[in-house]
């Protein structure tokens, strides 16, 4: 849309600004040329008045007269006059007016008849409609938006206030792409701006302030955390915090449903999908304020597992065996920092102040097993801050693995191996019969060869142990 520049006075030039004319005595030609320039001093206007100006480098040589009707003059209308510089123009009602401007040479020649126009209004700008692109700023830099429908007749605005340059206020120019660039003052903190609109006719309309924010200091302390860095599905939560003053935005980017920028304040839990698949997802967080100071951009590489669990227990050192009572648990329960997880442990394991009971989410816990020898199991069951509870989760372990050797008919001895949860094979030595690498079986017939009978058991760790029985 093409714009009104401030228009105050417009010069017609006759020929190349200049008028030249001959005449001859006796068969010789000479020759004057004369600057001539005239002008109404507005042809947009908000006053009762106006003014003709004429500007001639030899006034004597020339006569003018005017015409026209609906306004006064100082001079008679119709009558040709001496040259002068300035003619006052007054009216009262507003529309567009016209006069016809006639120069004659001294000599009687008509030199120009120019019709000249000029527009009286009293229209005055409405509210000034304009707002700042930006709701804050790191640089001081911010953009005045004007509406498309601006009126085309407003094409100047007045600014005045926290800014760096005339902060008393200034005129300016709308540029015809409706963008204007200002600068506010440089300490950080609300800065204010007073505007309002100038039409073509120099009519002023009420004044509006605008705010924005200056901010040059970013987040500091940015986090993201998410539940834990395996996950069985693609649907996550990632908990974010960063120390700011005003609120934050987020998005994420990279192997996810990417997002726009999302507001928080302070902490959130955010969600995230990551894309389909199991394999390790590469995901960049980024944070920045209202007014683009950003933290450095947080990369977390999050693995999707569909086998993964998000709780379990096992046993500390992984042990899947014990000729103590006494050994520790891990409890696992992925959540997020500001998530309150609680556990309840039972199973083979002897009371005391840990068992039985909802608990703070800690590890390790020591707790003392049964002392019953074989399988030990032991269940941990969760429960978060909205009281939603997990299936138990259970941990096996042997305690006190053994060989039983039970005295049978006819010279045979019964033997009565351990029954790991965890047992992978075991062999079998002492005895006539061959038992190699066999899956558990008992009782399983012995005739010795020997006073001993061993057992060996290969677990599921690759690990292995052994246990022997005497035979009287």
């Amino acid at each position: 849309m093409l714009r009104h520049l401030p228009k105050t006075k417009i010069f017609y030039l006759l020929g190349a600004a200049c008028l030249t004319y001959a005449c001859g005595e006796n068969g010789t030609n000479y020759g004057q040329q004369f600057d001539m320039k005239f002008a109404l001093q507005r042809t947009y206007t908000g006053q009762d008045h106006n003014q003709l100006q004429l500007d001639l480098v030899d006034p004597t040589i020339f006569s003018f007269s005017m015409a026209g009707e609906g306004f006064a003059t100082d001079i008679p209308l119709n009558k040709e006059l001496s040259l002068q510089k300035t003619v006052n123009l007054r009216y009262s009602q507003e529309g567009t007016y016209s006069l016809t401007l006639n120069i004659t040479r001294k000599d009687g020649v008509n030199f120009i008849s120019q019709k000249l126009q000029w527009t009286y209004s009293k229209k005055v700008p409405p509210l000034a409609n304009a707002k700042f692109a930006e709701a804050a700023t790191s640089t001081g830099l911010a953009h005045l938006l004007f509406p498309p429908q601006l009126d085309p007749d407003i094409n100047e605005v007045w600014l005045q206030g926290d800014l760096t340059t005339h902060p008393q206020g200034q005129w300016y120019s709308i540029p015809p792409n409706l963008d204007l660039g200002v600068t506010v003052s440089a300490p950080d903190g609300i800065k204010t701006v007073n505007i309002k609109y100038r039409n073509i006719y120099g009519n002023e309309g009420p004044a509006k302030t605008l705010s924005i924010l200056k901010k040059s200091v970013g987040p500091k302390d940015c986090q993201a955390i998410p539940a834990a860095t395996q996950t069985y599905k693609t649907d996550i939560q990632v908990f974010l915090a960063a120390e700011n003053n005003g609120p934050l935005f987020y998005r994420f980017s990279g192997d996810v449903e990417e997002t726009a920028w999302i507001p928080f304040s302070g902490q959130v839990d955010a969600p995230v999908t990551l894309s389909s698949g199991n394999g390790v997802k590469h995901v960049i967080v980024a944070m920045q304020d209202i007014a683009g100071n950003s933290c450095p951009n947080i990369p977390l590489d999050l693995t999707v597992n569909s086998g993964y669990p998000p709780y379990q227990v096992t046993v500390q050192g992984n042990l899947l065996w014990t000729d103590a009572l006494d050994i520790a648990i891990l409890p696992r329960y992925d959540h997020l920092p500001n998530d309150s997880i609680e556990m309840f442990i039972s199973g083979d394991v002897q009371n005391s102040p840990l068992t039985e009971t909802w608990l703070p989410l800690s590890s390790p816990i020591a707790v003392a097993l049964n002392p019953v020898n074989g399988n030990r199991f032991i269940y941990v069951q969760f429960r978060n801050s909205q009281g939603v509870l997990s299936d138990r989760a259970y941990v096996s372990i042997f305690l006190q693995p053994f060989l039983l050797a039970q005295a049978g008919s006819n010279g045979t001895w019964n033997l009565t191996p351990s029954h790991f949860t965890s047992l992978s094979s075991m062999t079998i030595s002492g005895c006539q019969e061959t038992y190699q690498n066999i899956g558990f079986q008992s009782p399983l017939l012995c005739t010795p060869t020997a006073s001993e009978v061993t057992a060996k058991y290969f677990l599921s760790d690759k690990s292995s142990l052994t246990r022997s029985a005497l035979i009287p």
